[in-house]
């Protein structure tokens, strides 16, 4: 296991009602807030070929699409993987934010090593 990179399975009722499979990891990652030019950092919690579950300080606005970059760790190998993320589903989770999102607009290289890292554990 590496530093930053936490890998923990799914629970079989969680794999069977997502569209994708999802895998629970701990990453960082930045929102940018273009409006405010402001960079919020954020926790990526779980992750997916075509989404994620983050948890930032800061709120964002539902519906809207923000800049993201994510810093993954995969077998010891650092990637910055970028997208453009619409925020969904943000609740108010102890002092934090737990917001989903779903990537609009992602590289193909970013997606290849998304769908890589999540083939590789089912």
């Amino acid at each position: 296991m590496t530093q930053g990179s936490v890998y923990m399975p799914l629970v079989k009722s969680q794999q069977e009602s997502r569209k994708h499979p999802r895998r629970s990891i701990i990453w960082r990652a930045l929102v940018k807030d273009k409006k405010k030019n402001f960079f919020t950092p954020c926790i990526v919690l779980d992750i997916s070929k075509e989404g994620a579950l983050i948890k930032c300080i800061e709120p964002f606005k539902e519906g809207l699409v923000y800049p993201m970059m994510i810093n993954a760790v995969i077998d010891h190998k650092k990637y910055q993987i970028y997208t453009m993320a619409k925020m969904s589903n943000i609740v108010l989770s102890q002092k934090h934010y737990k917001i989903g999102v779903s990537f609009i607009k992602i590289d193909p290289e970013d997606q290849s090593i998304l769908e890589n890292f999540i083939e590789n554990i089912f």
